[in-house]
């Protein structure tokens, strides 16, 4: 029945007038079926499809992150259990994306409170490389560092008039306390002579099984040679690269390099003087690399506790990939840092440093990585599959033939 509106005239549809049919069996389980297809299908959608891989325009400029696959590598582990010393111009734990990543540390210099007083900037940028641990919502803000459930031990050493050199002294004094005080991994971001007490102190710390990194050296500031300290046995120096993975000409090379790590562009958090323009700061330079390198020998600890620092640096190098001439090269040392086979390629134990001159590590056990044979840069793509992608579509897939072959059997039995 139709009834008129009486204020328009208009035709109104009443319950009386609407047909209602049922639909039959066979298209009510169709339509379920399709309903569920479709809801399984926006799970999928929406779980599963490729999300952003980090959230601000800070993590964004990590580039070395996905250059070193760093987000496949934390799936593995994330450095912890681990101590890193920072021996530098202390670190700012204070700052947001350390909060909780560093310890007390010490002092070694006259008239500053603690080692969390860092009116440079430097030492608080290498922390953050190491075990920066972003803020915000799930950490997804900020820098976050290669290791970071590491635990930073900062070691003041240098005031902002020393710009970057540190007193000597000082410098001796807190790589023996660093030792003595549980480092495991021991970066040393700051150009240091050839001096028996620098030599003692690293070998003091390579003598008690910690794993010594320091940067190569930047030509921009006159660097003309390899870190002296490098030439203490056992000690990883390390290099630079750009985005492409090729050395820069931002680093020193020479036959004490033993590794290369990305040094150009390097987003960092910061504090005192290099923070006039806010937190962060891009930065050049092989502190940068050999902090990230740091960061990596505290995952391969974390991941293999058991391991001496020999065979952690043995895993380093002969994981490395291998750039430039077959083998070790001024350049790129043993190669690029490979955290990811660091952390999952087998490499056979050694009973002695494999940095020390007598023993022939001269091939890594990843020829086949050479640029000679692959000249074709890192891919900083992750063209992994996305797990939860596969799961949603096979799922999606076997809900479809089931709910056919229902309908199929349903059809059959209905005639």
């Amino acid at each position: 029945m139709v009834n008129e509106s009486a204020s328009e005239g208009r035709p109104v549809l009443t319950l009386d007038n609407i047909r209602f049919t049922e639909t039959p069996p066979s298209r009510r389980v169709f339509r379920r079926l399709i309903a569920l297809l479709w809801a399984t299908l926006l799970i999928v959608g929406v779980v599963g499809s490729p999300r952003p891989t980090y959230a601000d325009a800070v993590r964004d400029a990590q580039w070395h992150l996905s250059f070193l696959r760093i987000q496949e590598v934390h799936r593995i582990t994330r450095g912890e259990g681990v101590i890193v010393a920072v021996i530098d111009s202390g670190v700012n734990g204070n700052h947001p994306d350390l909060a909780g990543a560093v310890l007390e540390g010490r002092n070694m210099i006259e008239g500053i409170a603690t080692a969390w007083d860092d009116n440079d900037g430097h030492g608080t940028a290498m922390a953050s490389l190491i075990a920066g641990q972003g803020h915000g919502p799930n950490h997804q803000n900020g820098v976050l560092g290669i290791a970071p459930d590491a635990k930073i031990l900062p070691i003041r050493v240098m005031n902002i008039s020393d710009r970057g050199t540190g007193d000597i002294d000082a410098i001796a004094d807190g790589i023996r306390w660093a030792v003595d005080h549980g480092a495991q991994v021991i970066n040393i971001s700051l150009p240091l002579s050839d001096i028996s007490s620098y030599r003692n102190a690293v070998n003091y710390a390579l003598e008690n099984d910690a794993v010594v990194v320091t940067s190569a050296g930047n030509t921009r500031q006159g660097d003309t040679y390899v870190n002296p300290i490098a030439r203490s046995t056992g000690v990883i120096a390390v290099s630079g690269v750009d985005r492409q993975g090729f050395f820069t000409p931002e680093s020193v090379s020479g036959p004490e390099v033993v590794l290369a790590a990305p040094c150009v562009d390097i987003i960092v958090a910061t504090s005192g003087e290099r923070a006039v323009n806010g937190e962060y700061t891009l930065s050049t330079g092989t502190s940068d690399s050999a902090a990230l390198v740091s960061g990596v020998a505290a995952l391969v600890r974390s991941a293999f506790p058991e391991l001496d620092a020999a065979n952690v640096i043995n895993r380093l190098i002969q994981t490395a990939d291998d750039r430039g001439p077959q083998g070790h090269d001024p350049e790129y040392g043993y190669g690029i840092v490979d955290p990811l086979a660091a952390l999952t390629e087998d490499v056979p134990t050694v009973t002695t440093n494999p940095l020390d001159p007598n023993t022939d590590n001269t091939t890594p056990n990843n020829p086949t990585n050479n640029a000679a044979d692959d000249p074709t840069p890192h891919n900083n793509e992750n063209t992994d599959i996305n797990p939860l992608l596969l799961t949603g579509f096979i799922v999606a897939t076997l809900t479809l033939i089931t709910g056919l072959t229902l309908l199929a059997i349903h059809h059959r039995h209905s005639r």
